[in-house]
């Protein structure tokens, strides 16, 4: 079924409020008619019944638009109702997505925080091998103040130019600025290169050089 749009409403209200001034003109000209002796009571009721017609009919037009705009209204309505079923539906499905995502990067979290620690156990052991030697080394050098400054090149290489945990955040945020394109295996590849040097330089063979 058709409905009665708002711009046919609007353009046959128009019409029938035209009507409706003529009729009304025609009805108040009958009665003055009538009273001035050139009408008749059959001018007035043919004036009263055409106005009465308009009427009815602009009456019939706006029940007419009045129940359009409340199917519209059930049909919006209705509309809204699936679109929010809709909604609610991925809502659940995405947000239990999330929920079990979550629990993976907590699992994921929790062993990268252990391997930090772990790797952090390491390069303390690094620096409490090398403060072993230390003593050793310098107390046994030929060359006291040379030995002390290479034992000291080594300790400082085992300090991390970089700190770990910012470039594993790096990582995790994809920014590209601290990476600057790099893997954190080329950091590292930086800091053992580092290390290994160093701690050539403390060999015995290397007390006359």
């Amino acid at each position: 079924m058709k409905l009665l749009s708002r711009e046919h409403f609007e353009a046959r209200q128009a019409e029938l409020t035209s009507a409706r001034d003529s009729a009304l003109a025609a009805y108040r000209s009958a009665n003055l008619a009538a009273e001035m002796g050139d009408g008749t009571e059959a001018d007035i009721r043919k004036a009263k019944d055409d106005l009465d017609a308009v009427d009815h009919r602009m009456d019939a037009l706006r029940s007419a638009y009045a129940e359009v705009s409340r199917l519209q209204a059930v049909e919006v309505r209705k509309t809204r109702k699936a679109a929010h079923k809709k909604l609610l539906a991925e809502t659940e499905r995405l947000v239990s997505a999330r929920e079990e995502l979550i629990a993976s990067i907590e699992s994921k979290a929790q062993d990268v925080a252990a391997q930090i620690e772990q790797y952090d156990k390491l390069t303390a052991e690094l620096r409490a091998a090398a403060s072993s030697y230390r003593l050793h080394y310098i107390h046994n050098s030929a060359v006291g103040v040379r030995a002390k400054a290479r034992m000291d090149n080594v300790l400082s290489a085992m300090t991390r130019n970089h700190d770990l945990r910012p470039l594993v955040d790096a990582v995790v945020r994809r920014d590209r600025i601290t990476l600057n394109g790099k893997l954190l295996s080329d950091f590292e590849a930086v800091e053992s290169r580092n290390v290994r040097f160093a701690v050539e330089q403390v060999a015995p063979e290397g007390d006359m050089a």
